[in-house]
């Protein structure tokens, strides 16, 4: 048999090629060697989310009183209770995109999959197992791995990744993270919300590098008073064991914790795909691709973390539609200006568009709009004035066009749609203001850009 599309890789790429190509009544195989759902589901971003959903209702259970709410005691988190309502949780999600995927029609083969060529009918072989199969066309969203970096001593290290963290049953009581991105944050204020000893080194002067400055400072000295100690501006120079040796301005720092999390970022799985039988090019290991997710191979196309760059499962599902869409013959394209980035601490930071620092670089001149949560009612009724919380838009100096939207407090990560439309249409704050925003809530607060 030839299928219409052949898929590698059974995580957000797949899923969201699936949605779009058998309604259709394409014919398609897809390929997973471990579970469906990919990272995001199984080991990133929504496990990630079910601990820090649960650390954020300790915290809100400890400060009850300000809401004039007494429980009786200071309230107690059960890490084991915690890690198995996660592992329930993911556990559902999992068999409901299994369900999905099922019920779609493709074929799903429950092996690892690589690309073994082209024949001469020019459709493209892949090998599973002891398996072939053949595909008109081929779509590869295989994921990526733990990016661990060239430390001095880190092959002999005892360390963990996101990967082993989210396994623990108990909370350590010390833990050292390298990394202080995305992936490095969140896992340092969940476990220093629940008690747990954290230092956090990260090379860059300051905390989530590619969010806007300011806000990221904000969200560090929330966290430096719950107790997490950061080394910024620290270059990590040898590890021994579990104890890391970092330095900075010449002056060498032992850190000594109970558990060592690598959490730098990911890098592209596609090392098996066997990518040279096509003599499909890449670039430091990530696939090249062109506006549709073509590769060098024109019946072959990539997405999501092989390709690197954004790396958000939102960003994968988007350009497997693209993808998807080119092989029906739709034009289609992504605008990765208008990819949003969350960042689920407390208060929660989000991001859409260019950063101040990104305009500085480019010579581009901007204005800055700004606006409190705190004259929102909602925003004041559910937390207090001392509360961080506020909007930041960045428009062009002459046109007036929105270029980023940048949010920190809660709920950023549902706000940021909001700004995502605006920078996606070339809204100005004028054409926002335009619109109702239901009173008394947060959103309301883009009538007030000022």
């Amino acid at each position: 048999m030839i299928y219409d599309v052949a898929i590698i890789g059974g995580g957000p790429v797949g899923i969201a090629a699936i949605r779009t190509l058998a309604p259709k009544g394409k014919s398609i195989v897809l390929f997973e060697g471990n579970k469906l759902g990919g990272t995001c589901l199984n080991e990133g971003c929504m496990p990630t989310k079910a601990l820090l959903h649960s650390a954020h209702v300790f915290e809100a259970l400890n400060e009850a009183n300000k809401a004039g709410v007494e429980i009786g005691g200071a309230a107690k988190a059960n890490y084991n209770i915690i890690s198995q309502r996660k592992n329930q949780i993911i556990q559902a999600l999992g068999m409901g995109a299994t369900q999905g995927l099922e019920a779609s029609g493709a074929n799903i083969v429950y092996e690892m999959a690589q690309i073994d060529g082209e024949n001469e009918d020019g459709t493209i072989r892949i090998k599973a197992g002891n398996q072939f199969y053949n595909a008109k066309d081929v779509i590869l969203g295989a994921g990526s791995t733990s990016a661990i970096p060239p430390i001095k001593g880190i092959e002999t290290a005892e360390y963990i990744t996101s990967r082993e963290i989210l396994e623990l049953t108990e909370a350590p009581k010390s833990l050292t993270v390298i990394g202080g991105g995305v992936l490095g944050l969140e896992f340092a204020s969940l476990f220093a919300i629940l008690g747990t000893k954290v230092d956090l080194v990260e090379m860059s002067p300051e905390i989530l590098p590619t969010m806007d400055a300011e806000y990221a400072a904000i969200v560090r000295q929330q966290y430096e008073g719950k107790g997490i100690r950061f080394h910024l501006g620290a270059k990590a120079e040898q590890v021994n064991g579990k104890e890391i040796v970092i330095s900075k301005d010449g002056v060498q720092t032992t850190l000594s914790n109970e558990l060592l999390l690598m959490a730098v970022g990911r890098k592209p799985a596609t090392d098996k795909l066997n990518l040279s039988s096509l003599n499909i090019e890449t670039n430091r290991n990530a696939i090249v691709v062109d506006a549709q997710m073509k590769t060098s191979h024109p019946n072959v196309y990539a997405c999501g973390d092989v390709i690197g760059g954004s790396m958000l499962a939102h960003t994968a599902m988007h350009e497997a539609r693209v993808a998807a869409h080119t092989i029906m013959g739709i034009s289609d394209s992504i605008n990765y200006d208008s990819i949003p980035a969350v960042v689920y601490t407390n208060p929660e930071i989000a991001s859409v568009g260019a950063t101040e620092a990104t305009l500085k670089n480019k010579g581009i001149a901007y204005n800055i709009s700004n606006a409190a949560f705190a004259q929102a009612g909602r925003y004041v009724l559910e937390n207090d004035f001392q509360t961080p919380g506020a909007v930041k838009v960045l428009t062009d100096k002459e046109s007036g066009k929105i270029l980023g939207i940048h949010l920190i407090g809660n709920p950023a990560s549902e706000l940021i749609a909001i700004g995502t439309m605006a920078v996606a249409e070339g809204y100005t704050i004028a054409k926002m203001q335009q619109f109702v925003f239901p009173h008394p809530t947060v959103a309301a607060v883009f009538q007030n850009l000022a």
